[in-house]
């Protein structure tokens, strides 16, 4: 068997890594794999929790220098998983902030971003994916005019507008399990299905490394959970009469809260956060924590006791 056989045998990390707040000593990096794990960086760790199945970690790095480049790895259980041995990419960096940087600024901005489809019609009528196009420049470009920030403005996901093979397997799956009465042949309800999309949406090779080496802030946008979400009193009424929405708006909030919304904040605000500190000392599947996480969030307006998704970068002066 050769080498390169052998190692993608044993490569467990399905997704990321994900750079996401740094500051002038510390970074957030986000990871999900195949397995429960321990996820090893710069000589920091985090163990992985569960989703239905599924398992992310978080992995805070600390000891970091101010205006400094630093190269990583990152390893599951002691196995180096990234980069990957065939990766066309420079390696992955965390370019920390500070005294001398705090002038300079140069952020990159997105939204409403729709996967790569591998059909023809559908991909011709789109065209070229912007952020893939912008990683390719930048692989080849000095590191000092790389961006400071990529800020993802809503939309990372379209739950309600699949791509056609996303499509086909969301309808098989609804007739093979009898359940198309209940739930939409053309939209996604589960976490499960949600976990495919970000999958999906996250995996080529250009927007992995993208995020991997320029820290990422991202919010959500009606898309992400349905067209014109929450945009009236009337909709919410019709919406919520709907059998399979409650396991829709469970499946589309926790997911946003796991993929999107934790890496937003700093380490301080982690170690704030209630509901952070709850998941991680879940044992087992932490779905049930995330499914009242995500009711709490969709029906309570009173900012002390609903769930708060907006945060802060500071990012020069």
């Amino acid at each position: 068997m050769s080498p390169r056989l052998a190692y993608r045998e044993v490569v467990t990390l399905l997704l990321g890594p994900a750079l996401r707040h740094v500051s002038d000593t510390t970074a957030l990096i986000w990871v999900q794999t195949e397995h429960a794990a321990t996820v090893q960086i710069l000589g920091c760790s985090a163990p992985t929790f569960e989703v239905q199945g599924h398992h992310f970690a978080l992995v805070t790095v600390t000891g970091l220098t101010p205006d400094t480049v630093t190269e990583y790895e990152v390893r599951v259980d002691g196995l180096q998983v990234w980069p990957l041995p065939d990766s066309r990419f420079p390696r992955s960096i965390i370019r920390t902030r500070g005294p001398e940087s705090k002038h300079r600024l140069r952020a990159i901005f997105g939204s409403c971003r729709y996967p790569k489809t591998d059909d023809d019609k559908v991909d011709s009528k789109l065209g070229l994916d912007a952020l893939d196009s912008y990683a390719d420049r930048m692989a080849v470009q000095p590191v000092d005019d790389w961006p400071d920030a990529l800020i993802l403005l809503g939309d990372q996901l379209y739950a309600d507008e699949l791509t056609p093979e996303t499509r086909r397997r969301v309808a098989g799956r609804r007739t093979r399990r009898n359940t198309q009465a209940q739930r939409p042949p053309d939209e996604v309800v589960s976490f499960a299905e949600y976990e495919r999309l970000y999958r999906h949406s996250w995996g080529d090779p250009e927007i992995r490394w993208l995020m991997s080496t320029v820290p990422t802030a991202m919010i959500f946008d009606d898309h992400d959970i349905r067209d014109d979400w929450n945009t009236s009193e009337s909709w919410r009424t019709e919406v919520n009469a709907k059998p399979w929405w409650r396991d829709r708006i469970q499946a589309g909030l926790a997911s946003y809260w796991v993929y999107q919304h934790l890496g937003n904040l700093s380490p301080a605000e982690l170690a704030d956060n209630e509901d952070y500190e709850r998941l991680l000392s879940t044992d087992g599947d932490t779905w049930p924590f995330l499914r009242d996480l995500a009711d709490r969030a969709d029906y309570e307006v009173d900012s002390n006791k609903g769930v708060r998704f907006s945060y802060r970068w500071d990012l020069g002066t």
